[in-house]
Order: structure tokens, then sequence, then C-alpha cells
């Protein structure tokens, strides 16, 4: 393991033990400190928080065990996937894939839940609940006016 000097210098846990006696008083207070700020990191990792409460929609069955700060247990909702046969698919690995666009229930610690809604892996809009209603409801009217019979249409 490597650790990163102040100074952008890196040394391994090794060099720090055998090498601590020789250094100058400088050198061992900087050491000192780095040591420090590695065994607190250490004691938070080394702990999980308690798991909390999700709302029914939350993808998180176990209530976020496992997590170690309490801005890592965020709500989401499963996403839902569609594939776009009007986007250009993306070359990636190899592979020639088709974008997808998808949309998904967020909510972070002290928030409302939101919806976000995103193109790949990119969250492309953030919407209240309430936005999000209003442009599904015009979405489903255009697809309705769209889809209607128009007069003298005899199929």
């Amino acid at each position: 393991m490597r650790f990163s000097m102040d100074d952008g210098e890196e040394i391994t846990r090794n060099q720090i033990i055998a090498d601590f006696d020789g250094l100058d008083a400088d050198r061992q207070g900087r050491l000192a400190e780095v040591a420090k700020r590695l065994m607190a990191e250490q004691q938070v990792l080394s702990s999980t928080i308690p798991p909390i409460q999700c709302p029914p929609w939350c993808a998180d069955v176990t209530g976020h065990a496992g997590e170690y700060l309490v801005e890592d247990q965020i709500h989401r909702s499963q996403g839902h996937r569609v594939e776009l046969t009007l986007v250009p698919p993306v070359v990636f690995d190899g592979g020639i894939y088709p974008q997808q666009a998808w949309a998904e229930l967020w909510q972070g610690l002290a928030e409302e839940a939101r919806v976000e809604v995103g193109l790949g892996d990119v969250v492309e809009i953030k919407m209240t609940l309430q936005e999000a209603r209003r442009l599904a409801q015009h979405m489903m009217a255009l697809c309705d006016q769209a889809l209607a019979k128009s007069p003298g249409d005899v199929t």
C-alpha cells in the first residue's frame, strides 16, 4: 500500500516504519501527521452506520446496511430503461449498443423524492414529482393525438 505525502511523494507503509528513526524531526512530524490521518480514516471506514427506514419504492431492501456515511444512504427506485431507435447507437468495447433513456425515483438525505431522467449513464434531467407528472401527462396526450385516427380514415 502506498501513501501520498503532502508534497506529492509516495511512500509505502514499510518505508515509513523502516525509515522513521533515521529521518529528521521535520520529516518525522510530517509522517506522524499522515499516520494520524490514515488511522482516523481507517477508524471511520471500519464500522458501518445503522440501517435506516426506506420508502416502499426504494430498491435497497436492507435499509442501506453496510454504508459507512449517512450521505451514501440514498434511496433509488428500480430504474426503467427504454431503448431508443431514433438516437444513434453507441460503439463501445468492440460492440454496437442502442442508446437507452431511463427514469427512476431518487431521494437523498433530508431531501424530497424526485424523478431523474437520463440517457445512457448520465443524469440529464432532475424533476420534482409534480413536474414529472405534468410532463408525463403531456407526453401521453401527444401520443394519444398522434395515434388518433384522422377524419376520413377508414382503417
